[in-house]
């Protein structure tokens, strides 16, 4: 594009603001006031899922058993933690990923995949 078309087009828009001031305004107002919802939607939409995703980092599981538990229930819940656990492990294992760095978001992700 040459540099006396684009000084053209500029020259010719400044025109069209001079002879239509309103209408202008109206247009810059309205195109000002959108961007502003539109951040203002992204930067709360960005913080709430920064604040849920926090959340998900502190979620635990505390199970507590009676002292009467019987013999067989008591193997039981050692297999299936050890289940989990081993299973937890074969997927650090696969992602190269330690424990301890990886947030509880991300094993969403990895779940999605098994």
């Amino acid at each position: 594009m040459k540099i006396s078309t684009v000084n053209y087009f500029i020259g010719d828009a400044f025109k069209s603001f001079k002879r239509n001031k309103t209408i202008s305004i109206a247009t810059i107002i309205t195109v000002l006031v959108t961007f502003i919802v539109l951040g203002t939607f992204s930067l709360v939409a960005e913080n709430l899922n920064l604040a849920i995703g926090g959340l998900e980092d502190k979620i635990e599981l505390v199970v507590y058993l009676n002292d009467d538990i019987s013999p067989i229930d008591r193997k039981e819940v050692s297999t299936v933690k050890k289940k989990r656990m081993n299973f937890i492990k074969k997927v650090l294992k696969k992602f190269n990923m330690n424990q301890e760095k990886m947030p509880l978001r991300n094993y969403k992700k990895i779940m999605q995949e098994f």
